[in-house]
């Protein structure tokens, strides 16, 4: 049964309306600039393995000499090497383009009808008269049809709605998802080439001339259309949000425990429990049934109001700028301004992710969440101005994020109510996913190897000694049988002694009874050490990393093929490649000029001559040890219900399941820290048992600052949400009109400021932010905020790119076309001072605001809140987002971001929910495209 605990509201969910679409999205055939991602230098012996790292895919052993190296890069030294993506087990998209088409020009004409392609125009009709619309639109990129049939009854707050988008990318061979074809169903014909659109100054064809193609086709989508209108109450679900989470039980057990349903939650819950039983725990309350939440009209109300379960939680960077996290199931999809636009495909590339099933899992959430906006004057306007103002090409509309400007689409339909990610769930299996509502995650529960052992026990293997074979020893064993470890020493995480390179010396002379490191002395009078801890030698030695040759393999009579395959099972976990200092690369050109040759550049192989070799210490100084193979095992989760009662939800005995958080870019960080994964000194200071000390989590956070301008209109506009956006080479440009953003920064405190603003508001956003700044526990609470610092324009070129980008929205501002919304006595420069007294934040103010674009930048920063990052790819989360170092615990959601994907970043949030359930739920083998419950 879906439980789906809350509020007793009931929620009509209507019949998957997949089965009646065409699943062919919004393709891509042309991509924007994007920049490169650096992550964490993570090496592995074989580049080929270790893009197949989580398919199990293993490598072959050339036959060759021994000097030959094997599979391996050999990267300029001193220059940090990129890290390999792996592939999660997926074969590449085949015929994949790097090129992305545009989608549909906004300023052509149909033949049947004289509207702009791709965008749904309000019509006028009498009350209860049923309306037929065909619109027909070509892409001028790859010759793609598109074939949007709409039904509406006019009055009615529902629209019943049928798309069907067809697509053809040559060039690109973009997938499409096949609906299943229904008994008796003709197989579908090959479309007829478009013929050429008709010239404004030719005369239109007949109408409806246009659906002289395929005959059969047509009555199928009428006869699907029918249907839609007809059909009986009784093919609706409904879904009750009924049981309080107060109301669970105080254990229960499950295959998977997600921790935060919100933009990724929602989907990757939805796909998951198609095949496993899911567990939703969601801080937050439901979406339904909140009129701030569900009408465009009430965005601002919706950020303003603040209580201690509102959907929007207030917080206060400590560089001053005020920002809002999300507290509902749905996310930041029930609180942000509705635009949807898709990552480009570099940078679904950056990300690791196969670009065709990134593209399915898109389409999938286009279906059922995304409209075509309806523009009103001032963002045809606005739309206008850009072009003018030369962010060109035009785009028109498009999924796809372009540079020049563009119509994306939009999370609110033609009516204004908003769908969320909550939606998604009407896809979930409700015999196999329970959704708790005001249930607060307190911390992880691990399996702790220091337990508390019986008087006596029972195993099928006993290890005694977890040294540097010991642990990977017993790693293996435990998949299939029952292993002890017994080590005579303590655990290596914590001590910072072990963990930091800088201490290397200190933890070798620091000798008590219990310390890592224990002293002896040879009868020849040698003083050396033996290692007294958990991971052995390796939490002791100078990290460097080199292989035996393979003819010391074959003395030791080892495979060699086994032997290499092992070897690269340790070094993508522990292995970085090494970040040469100067004294390095003088040491190592010193040994060439010596005659210590050949030059081997870098290799894990044991080679005569001079060589460059790997380290166990991470580009941070942080050790890593054999102890991080034994991966401490997340199995459950403590959470808090509304009434302050404590429960456990554990993961299923010998459940092959995980914890998942998605908790999001403050939420997830935090929770790692509340449950012991940190920094350990950061823990300790808060009184924290250190579980694993890994200090990336909650480092290198971003937000993508935002300045406004205020254009103030002599008359009403339409309220308009972001529908259209100018992108260029490290910034992007969107508006929206008729809200008051102070309003919503000053949440509801002054009631003297109205929550509406006669007139637009133009921002910029800075795409990809270089500063970088950090998170920390301010308390034990876990609803309460973290401490954050984002360090907002620290680097100069972040400056530079704000003040460029500015200068573009006042040439907005200036242009013809928006010149009938503006007073014209009021200058840009007028409009600049007039925003610097209404921009609302806690930061120092300069008398330049007014006059200076660079301290405009940064006195008047506000947030954009597509804040991201402290649980990195490739620094605390691996490129399958399972964190590293410990077993059973993912995170997927925005806080494993090194960049905002996209000018917005909700489409690629709620595609990557898609994206990893299907990953998981397939055990990383993707899915038919065809016959699966997935589709």
């Amino acid at each position: 049964m879906l439980v789906m605990a809350g509020e007793e509201v009931a929620v009509a969910e209507e019949e998957n309306r997949g089965d009646a679409e065409e699943e062919a999205g919004n393709g891509d055939t042309k991509d924007g600039a994007g920049a490169d991602v650096v992550g964490t230098e993570k090496a592995g012996g074989d580049e080929d393995d270790k893009a197949g790292a989580g398919a199990g895919g293993e490598a072959e052993v050339p036959n060759n000499g021994e000097a030959a190296v094997e599979d391996e890069p050999k990267p300029k030294l001193g220059v940090e090497a990129p890290n390999p993506k792996p592939k999660l087990g997926l074969e590449e998209a085949e015929g994949a383009a790097d090129a992305e088409g545009k989608g549909m020009g906004l300023g052509e004409e149909t033949a049947c009808e004289e509207k702009r392609p791709g965008v749904v125009e309000a019509e006028d009709g009498a009350d209860g008269e049923k309306r037929l619309e065909v619109v027909e639109a070509e892409d001028g990129a790859d010759g793609g049809k598109r074939l949007k049939v709409e039904a509406a009854e006019d009055g009615a707050d529902v629209e019943k709605r049928l798309e069907v988008e067809k697509a053809e990318d040559a060039a690109d061979e973009e997938p499409k998802v096949e609906r299943p074809k229904r008994d008796g169903e003709e197989p579908a014909e090959e479309e007829a080439p478009r013929e050429k659109p008709v010239a404004e100054d030719e005369a239109a064809p007949a109408a409806c001339e246009s659906w002289s193609w395929e005959d059969k086709e047509c009555s199928f989508l009428l006869l699907l259309l029918l249907l839609q209108l007809f059909s009986s109450s009784a093919s609706m679900a409904s879904v009750m949000l009924r049981t309080q989470a107060a109301d669970s039980p105080r254990a229960s057990y499950h295959d998977y425990i997600i921790v935060g349903g919100g933009t990724a939650g929602c989907p990757l819950a939805a796909t998951l429990s198609k095949r496993f039983d899911v567990l939703v725990l969601e801080r937050g309350g439901s979406p339904y049934g909140n009129a701030n939440i569900s009408k465009l009209a009430s965005f601002i109300e919706n950020l303003a109001y603040l209580t201690p379960t509102s959907p929007a939680q207030r917080f206060v960077s400590e560089d001053g700028v005020i920002n809002t996290r999300a507290r509902c199931l749905g996310g930041g999809t029930c609180i942000n301004a509705g635009f949807y636009s898709r990552a480009s495909r570099l940078e679904v590339k950056d990300m690791g992710l196969n670009p065709k099933l990134a593209d399915q899992s898109f389409q999938w959430v286009e279906r059922e969440l995304v409209f075509w906006p309806q523009l009103t004057e001032w963002t045809s306007a606005y739309r206008a101005g850009l072009l003018e103002a030369g962010v060109t090409p035009d785009n028109g509309f498009t999924y796809q994020h372009l540079d020049g400007t563009k119509v994306g689409g939009t999370t609110f339909d033609p009516t204004g109510h908003r769908h969320t990610a909550a939606d998604l769930l009407r896809y979930a299996d409700p015999a196999r996913i329970t959704v708790l509502l005001r249930a607060t995650a307190q911390m992880i529960l691990f399996r702790n190897q220091a337990a508390d052992s019986p008087r006596a026990s029972y195993h099928d293997y006993i290890i005694v000694g977890g040294g540097t074979a010991g642990c990977p020893l017993a790693a293996t064993l435990s998949k299939r049988f029952d292993v002890l470890v017994l080590e005579r020493g303590g655990s290596p995480y914590g001590n910072a002694n072990i963990s930091n390179l800088a201490s290397f010396i200190e933890n070798l002379a620091y000798l008590t009874p219990t310390s890592p490191a224990q002293r002896f002395v040879s009868e020849d009078g040698v003083i050396n050490t033996r290692a007294r801890c958990l991971g052995g030698g390796t939490c002791i030695n100078a990290g460097f990393y080199s292989r035996a040759s393979r003819r010391e393999l074959m003395d030791m009579r080892l495979n060699p093929k086994l032997a290499h395959q092992s070897f690269q099972w340790v070094e993508r976990e522990l292995v970085f490649w090494p970040q040469l200092t100067e004294w390095t690369s003088a040491f190592r050109a010193g040994l060439l000029e010596a005659g210590v040759t050949a030059d081997n550049g870098f290799t894990y192989q044991h080679l005569d001559g001079t060589k460059v070799g790997g380290t166990t210490f991470d580009p941070t100084g942080h050790r890593h040890t054999a102890a991080d193979l034994l991966r401490y095992a997340a199995y459950g989760v403590v959470y808090k219900d509304e009434a302050d009662n404590i429960h456990e939800a554990r993961l299923k005995g010998f459940s092959a399941g995980e914890i998942i958080l998605s908790a999001g870019a403050l939420g997830s960080p935090q929770l790692l820290m509340l449950s012991g994964v940190d920094p350990a000194d950061h823990l300790k200071s808060f009184g924290i048992e250190v579980v694993l000390d890994q200090p990336m989590v909650g480092h290198g956070i971003a937000d993508n600052p935002m300045n406004i301008f205020d254009v103030p209109s002599p008359e009403a506009l339409t309220i308009t949400s972001a529908q259209a956006g100018g992108i260029r080479p490290g910034y992007y440009v969107e508006s929206l009109t008729g809200f008051n953003l102070d309003a919503a920064l000053l949440g509801g405190n002054s009631p003297t400021v109205p929550y509406s603003f006669q007139g637009g508001v133009l921002v910029e956003k800075l795409a990809r932010p270089l500063s970088r700044g950090y998170l920390r526990l301010k308390n034990l609470d876990p609803e309460d905020n973290p401490s954050v610092t984002y360090n907002y324009f620290t680097e100069p070129e972040d400056l530079r790119t704000c003040v460029e980008a500015l200068q573009t929205v006042m040439r907005v501002i200036d242009t013809q076309a928006l010149s009938e919304f503006r007073y014209p006595n009021q200058t840009v420069e007028y409009l600049q001072a007039l925003t610097a007294s209404l921009v609302v934040n806690n930061r120092a103010r300069s008398p330049l605001d007014a006059t200076s674009l660079d301290q405009f930048c940064k006195d008047l920063v506000l947030t954009f809140w597509h804040f991201h990052g402290g649980c990195e790819v490739g620094k605390v989360v691996d490129h399958e987002y399972r964190v590293i170092g410990v077993g059973g615990l993912r995170v997927i959601d925005g806080s494993t971001f090194s960049f905002s994907p996209g000018t917005n970043p909700q489409a690629t949030l709620l595609m990557l929910g898609r994206y990893m359930g299907i990953l998981i739920g397939y055990d990383g083998v993707e899915p038919s495209l065809s016959g699966s419950s997935f589709y």
